[in-house]
């Protein structure tokens, strides 16, 4: 329950907005009402209540207030009631016409290759062309100079008594890859009273000429034994090879006791190598 005082003011504020809504709203009346500002620019509506009487004026602002009123505020619209159902849906519209063509877009990426089709079938053979005719013959080109060769010698001044089988005398090793002219030689002795037989292999890559001597047994003209007999023995042959290689003298006894000394091994090596 309102209390009376509570009852005039409520009475009175409601009598007032009737009052300032009419004077907004009318076409005639005081010219103070009739001013833009009332409701405020946001429809707001100010006035000021005198507690000493109750009475309440409407003011274009809340500083217009005197000592003694209380300012108060209101609107003159009611606050948004709450939404209403959502309507039935109206009839569908007619087609409009249709509207002009767009750009065109941006070219899509490049499809995959298909599948390789069939050969086509082998078209006829054309007609062979004539023979054309033959060239000059070039002047023959200068002779050009002599290439270097390397020569590689190894010696064996010691003596060396040979054995059943075949023994290196004399050898050369890690030969550069080519062609060589091989020479070996060697000197043969005997000290026996019965002549003596050796022989001797050249070792190289595809090359084993073989060497037989007689080595003469020792003697003096007049039958007494003493002298040592010598026999000279030497081989020559051809090599070729792709890589380093190594070549020797070997030597071996067939009969009797032979001692060698002086034995040489020669390998020249050639730009290149003919063989008849």
């Amino acid at each position: 329950m309102l209390s009376a005082a509570k009852r005039t003011l409520h009475s009175r504020l409601l009598w007032a907005v009737a009052g300032a809504l009419v004077l907004v709203g009318g076409a005639s009346g005081a010219a103070v009402w009739s001013s833009s500002t009332i409701p405020d620019a946001n429809g707001v509506i100010h006035g000021c209540y005198a507690k000493s009487d109750g009475n309440v004026r409407v003011v274009s602002s809340s500083s217009q207030c005197r000592s003694g009123e209380t300012p108060v505020d209101w609107n003159q619209k009611g606050p948004q009631g709450p939404a209403g159902p959502t309507g039935p849906a109206g009839p569908k519209g007619s087609t409009g016409s249709t509207g002009p063509a767009g750009p065109a877009g941006p070219a899509g990426p490049t499809g995959p290759a298909g599948p390789t089709g069939p050969a086509g079938p082998t078209g006829a053979t054309g007609a062979t062309g004539a023979t054309g005719a033959t060239g000059a013959t070039g002047a023959t080109g200068a002779t050009g100079p002599i290439g270097p060769s390397d020569a590689f010698i190894s010696r064996q001044q010691q003596d060396m008594v040979l054995s059943p089988g075949l023994n290196p005398v004399v050898s050369l090793t890690n030969l550069p890859a080519g062609s060589y002219v091989i020479t070996a030689s060697l000197w043969a002795a005997n000290n026996a009273l019965d002549p003596a037989r050796m022989y001797c292999d050249v070792m190289s890559p595809g090359a084993s000429p073989e060497t037989i001597s007689d080595v003469p047994a020792a003697h003096l003209s007049n039958g007494d034994t003493g002298a040592i007999g010598l026999a000279q023995t030497s081989a020559d042959t051809v090599v070729t090879s792709s890589s380093p290689f190594t070549i020797s003298y070997s030597c071996g006894t067939l009969v009797g006791t032979v001692v060698v000394r002086q034995a040489q091994l020669v390998a020249i090596k050639v730009g290149s190598l003919t063989v008849q």
